[in-house]
């Protein structure tokens, strides 16, 4: 899977609205998109998608995504400078 925009906000998508399966296997067809920025599935600014599985309380996605190597402290600076971690704390 090639990392292009649309691609990244697909996976971002499928990472809010919590299917499982489809992140799984996205992950494991492209590892990097764990902690890839993207365009936000449903308002601005560029979170990785631990962001987006904290914000929208999806703990099995949150767990699938830091078994697969994301990080807690992210690439905040996309995202107002807020960390994953950050975010889970609020």
């Amino acid at each position: 899977m090639e990392l292009t925009e649309e691609s990244v906000g697909s996976f971002l998508r499928a990472v809010g609205e919590g299917r499982l399966e489809e992140v799984k296997h996205s992950l494991e067809a492209c590892p990097g998109l764990v902690n890839t920025a993207g365009p936000h599935p449903f308002w601005g600014g560029r979170p990785q998608p631990l962001h987006v599985a904290v914000e929208t309380k999806c703990r099995e996605m949150v767990e699938l995504l830091l078994e697969h190597g994301a990080s807690l402290d992210g690439d905040n600076a996309g995202y107002d400078h807020w960390s994953p971690l950050m975010l889970a704390l609020h």
